[in-house]
């Protein structure tokens, strides 16, 4: 890594590694790929990475019904929305995305409140 003492005229200009170095181990997305992964509704997983990852899940409902079908996640104690389909008249495909902190806890649910019973398709995360 560069060393330069301020005030100093040798100056060093900050190279593509020193760069991916400083910057790059702590970015979402830097070095890191999508994997499928398996979640479960209410169960709370933890991001033991010291790095950000996005979580993006498709979930599908049981039938056709008119109404309101809703996804939730649950990131250190605060809930949020997630997926949601307010189809009339059609099937349930819904599909949810968000960044998970480093060494955040996270729980998905489906919401209490849905007009349809869901399944989850597929789970996937980009870490490393």
């Amino acid at each position: 890594t560069p060393n330069v003492a301020v005030g100093a005229n040798n100056t060093q200009i900050a190279n593509t590694a020193y760069v991916q170095a400083l910057f790059g181990a702590l970015s979402l997305g830097w070095n890191q790929s999508w994997q499928v992964v398996y979640r479960d509704f209410g169960v709370t997983y933890q991001n033991n990475t010291y790095r950000p990852i996005m979580i993006s899940g498709t979930y599908f409902g049981t039938d056709t019904g008119d109404g309101y079908t809703g996804v939730l996640i649950t990131i250190n104690g605060l809930q949020m929305p997630f997926a949601m389909d307010a189809n009339t008249g059609g099937g349930k495909h819904l599909l949810g995305c968000t960044i998970i902190p480093a060494g955040a806890s996270y729980r998905i649910d489906a919401d209490p409140n849905n007009s349809s019973t869901l399944q989850t398709a597929t789970h996937w995360e980009l870490r490393s």
